[in-house]
């Protein structure tokens, strides 16, 4: 008999580690497989029937934001109600929904799962519909921080031969010095001669670190050759080759598809000025063996090759205003005529498949065939929403795949443009990411 009970307890505990396992194992596919597979923020062309659809059975409630509870409505009512009505619906059990905003800028949808569950809620929002001219073509970009970037501080000799360090605990990697004394840093050699002035007295420093603002004391020390030094390094500016990703028609651009970051602190430059120019690529080092390609062009920064300003340097990418004479070119055709302006697709319209990019490897930009592999709406990396894999054999065979310079190339597909290219795989350079579109316009431009 005891040795019955033995069993039995062992077959309970065993079905309840079963049981267990398997409700962690649903609700970890449940969290990772399905609801982050619904974006958090859905964009609605304003007038415009949109298809919504889920990977699993859900009921959707849907109103304006701060509007009361919804009533339901059949499926075939929603259009309709959306547009009418100030209350909102309620959807029955459904795998899509059709929806055609109203005149609300903004919607709040709660899905439950199989109408039960409570899964998310989703802010659908409205937009017009956009258009976009792509650029594909490669830019010389240059980029002036406000103040100087504190690249690393160390030590060196002073004229008592000691080693000294006057830096240390004061300032770190990542600080800006915007004022000495209240005094403007306008640049690297300034700041240099405010300090070889400094006649080894105490300077006040206005820095920035984390987007704070404060005050720090250092006091310079001369050095062995008698200049006054703080044992730092500093930058004030960076230039490199990005690809431009689209004009809007009142004359403003997007490039890159991430941030100017600098090289050595890792962190987003903080932006005083900025511009861009029209730049010719001289070679291309192919990919190949985990070391990333890379475009090799012509940094002339000529008043003549002036395409426009920089105005924001954000983790999007960067952002500012064409010149006019970019814009009309030579004809004077404004918008630059009409064959290359794209209509932008919203995030729930891309799908894995095939696509191209837009990217100017010869004299001209022109379409190179890639395969959208995956893509995730709410990626934890902003710019990395579209895994890609490039499928053309002569873009291949000219870079071996995604190369550096290439960030920004614009991504078509179905004849909208969907996203820019953003980044490589280093361990397989066929294959990389992108940004959405949408998420790109979303900064404001």
């Amino acid at each position: 008999m005891q040795v019955k009970e033995k069993r039995l307890l062992c077959y309970r505990i065993f079905l309840y580690f079963v049981l267990a396992a398997t409700a962690v194992t649903m609700m970890f596919v449940y969290k990772f497989g399905v609801v982050d597979t619904v974006p958090d923020t859905i964009l609605l062309r304003k007038g415009q029937e949109e298809v919504i659809e889920f990977p699993v059975p859900v009921t959707a409630r849907i109103q304006p934001a701060g509007a009361k509870a919804p009533y339901p409505v059949s499926q075939n009512q929603i259009a309709e109600t959306m547009s009418q009505s100030a209350a909102g619906i309620e959807t029955p059990v459904t795998t899509s929904v059709s929806i055609v905003s109203g005149d609300a800028v903004s919607y709040t949808m709660d899905l439950k799962y199989m109408g039960i569950f409570p899964m998310k809620s989703v802010k659908l929002s409205t937009v017009s519909d956009r258009q976009v001219l792509i650029g594909g073509q490669p830019i010389a970009i240059y980029v002036k921080s406000e103040g100087v970037l504190v690249i690393d501080t160390g030590s060196y000799v002073n004229q008592e031969g000691e080693e000294v360090s006057p830096s240390e605990d004061v300032l770190q990697p990542g600080d800006y010095i915007m004022q000495v004394d209240g005094e403007t840093v306008p640049g690297k050699r300034q700041f240099i001669e405010m300090i070889e002035n400094s006649d080894e007295q105490e300077m006040i420093l206005t820095i920035r670190r984390g987007g704070q603002v404060s005050q720090v004391v250092a006091r310079p020390q001369r050095s062995e050759d008698g200049v006054c030094k703080l044992g730092i390094w500093v930058r004030d500016s960076a230039q490199g080759i990005g690809t431009l990703s689209y004009i809007t028609q009142d004359g403003k651009f997007a490039a890159l598809g991430h941030g100017v970051n600098d090289t050595d602190v890792g962190c987003l430059m903080e932006l005083g000025r900025g511009s861009i120019y029209e730049t010719s690529i001289l070679a291309i080092r192919k990919a190949e063996d985990e070391r990333p390609g890379e475009l090799t062009g012509v940094l002339t920064f000529e008043e003549t090759d002036f395409i426009g300003s920089i105005e924001e340097n954000t983790d999007k990418g960067i952002y500012g205003n064409v010149s006019a004479e970019f814009v009309l070119g030579e004809s004077g055709e404004e918008f630059l005529g009409d064959c290359a302006v794209y209509p932008v697709a919203l995030k729930q319209e891309v799908q894995a498949g095939p696509a191209q990019i837009y990217f100017e490897l010869e004299e001209a930009p022109a379409f190179y065939d890639v395969y959208i592999d995956e893509v995730h709406h709410n990626s934890g990396v902003l710019n990395r929403g579209i895994m890609l894999t490039i499928t053309d054999e002569k873009l291949l065979e000219r870079t071996g795949g995604i190369v550096q310079g290439m960030s920004g190339s614009p991504i078509v597909q179905n004849g909208k443009v969907v996203g820019a290219v953003t980044h490589v795989l280093v361990n397989d350079p066929t294959k990389g990411y992108g940004i959405f579109l949408e998420s790109m316009l979303n900064n404001g431009n």
